[in-house]
């Protein structure tokens, strides 16, 4: 049991890590190819998307997580994966939408 725990646990840590870094990464590489204005758009722009996504997520991953503990398996685990599949997309979707619309506006206005 012991190790199927650390087994686990390494496999979430290395999603956090690479979910912590990869943005990271593109920031960087993003900072060589833009101009200093453009680059801190993208950046302003960057970390509201952040904050949206934590607003609309609404902690659906662990809901999700303690549903599938919760199921007995099969068919009913497959039911609330995709149920939070749905809600997820539906989020991100939303957010997206807005970021299209109004996301070169509101730009222009706060900076």
């Amino acid at each position: 049991m012991l190790r199927e725990l650390l087994r686990r646990s390494t496999w979430l840590a290395v999603g956090a890590a690479i979910g912590r870094f990869l943005p990271l990464l593109v920031l960087l590489l993003a900072s060589r190819v833009m101009e200093p204005r453009q680059f801190a758009s993208a950046s302003a722009a960057y970390a509201w998307a952040g904050v949206g996504m934590s607003l609309t997520s609404m902690g659906l991953t662990t809901i999700m997580t303690r549903r599938l503990a919760a199921s007995s398996g099969g068919p009913a685990q497959q039911r609330v994966f995709s149920h939070h599949l749905k809600l997820s997309l539906c989020f991100s979707g939303t957010l997206a939408a807005v970021v299209l619309l109004f996301g070169e506006t509101g730009g222009r206005l706060v900076f």
